[in-house]
């Protein structure tokens, strides 16, 4: 009778192991290895089926060690699947569903780290204005009714649109912090920001690469003041290509403008336009200029 698992050299050893000991404390995942190498290749179930009622018990005492940083175990044990249910053991079938549920929950957790990665960065490089920082509470009728429609709405595409000081910037800012809140990657984002970094990365293609991906690729992007930027032919092109790049994807934008939809109409041109009326709805943010009564 062979005492220790480590003593298996042969396909024959396993039926003279007694399936207690595996191999000195330390040791049993190495060993593990090395003793299902000997089962590679072995098809006569007289030998192949004694020796799985043996290790997966033993196993699964350590399935912590084993479904770790060992998964590979489980590759000598692939021709298994391919065998009838009712000759493999309870213990195989407990053992891949439990690998199973690990390698999903693995799976999830690396998906949000690699999202609240994403997040993280992009609030680096395009911070919220800290005088927009908190939770957004609505200052007027016209705000509150323009939040809830947000909150209708949250994750289409809208633009706030309304006279000068009525506190859309706010608002926006409000959305993206919610968002945030939520872990979606959004963006805050002046349009003199994003036409003054393109400009400076002129001779740099690598940099305006990169800048048009960011407002290209991130889940939501919320552009301030829409309408506001140098009225050029080139402007409107680099609006167009991110806009349009969005629109391909079914990204949603978000933003703010002092134009009316008719005056964004005329400002745009039909080709830009067409693309913003099919990504958004127009939500009206009413009442006076705040930053007048506040002046006051």
């Amino acid at each position: 009778m062979i005492k220790y698992l480590s003593d298996v050299k042969s396909p024959a050893d396993w039926l003279e192991w007694g399936g207690n000991k595996i191999a000195p404390a330390g040791q049993e995942v190495e060993v593990f290895k090395n003793a299902l190498k000997v089962l590679e290749g072995v098809t006569d179930l007289e030998i192949l089926m004694p020796a799985i009622s043996k290790v997966f018990p033993a196993m699964l005492k350590l399935n912590v060690a084993i479904m770790g940083e060992n998964d590979s175990l489980l590759g000598s044990w692939e021709k298994i699947q391919n065998l009838p249910a009712e000759t493999i053991p309870e213990q195989w079938q407990l053992y891949k569903a439990e690998k199973a549920r690990r390698d999903e929950e693995k799976r999830l957790q690396e998906a949000k780290e690699r999202h609240q990665s994403i997040v993280n960065g992009l609030n680096y490089r395009y911070p919220v204005p800290d005088r927009f920082s908190g939770k957004y509470n609505p200052h007027t009728q016209g705000q509150l009714k323009a939040w809830e429609r947000f909150g209708e709405i949250m994750g289409d595409g809208v633009i706030f649109y309304g006279k000068p000081g009525t506190g859309k910037s706010h608002l926006l800012a409000g959305c993206v912090n919610e968002l945030h809140e939520m872990e979606k990657a959004a963006i805050y984002v002046p349009v003199s920001k994003i036409i003054g970094d393109i400009k400076r990365s002129f001779g740099d293609n690598k940099l305006t690469s990169k800048i048009l991906h960011d407002y290209q690729e991130v889940a939501i992007l919320a552009i301030d003041d829409l309408g506001t930027e140098q009225a050029t032919d080139w402007a409107a092109s680099q609006l167009f290509e991110i806009i349009d790049s969005r629109y391909a994807n079914n990204k949603p934008i978000m933003a703010t403008s002092n134009l009316t939809p008719l005056q964004l109409g005329t400002r745009y041109g039909e080709r830009l336009y067409s693309r913003i009326v099919d990504m958004v709805e127009f939500v009206e943010v009413t009442g006076g200029n705040i930053r007048l009564r506040r002046a006051k």
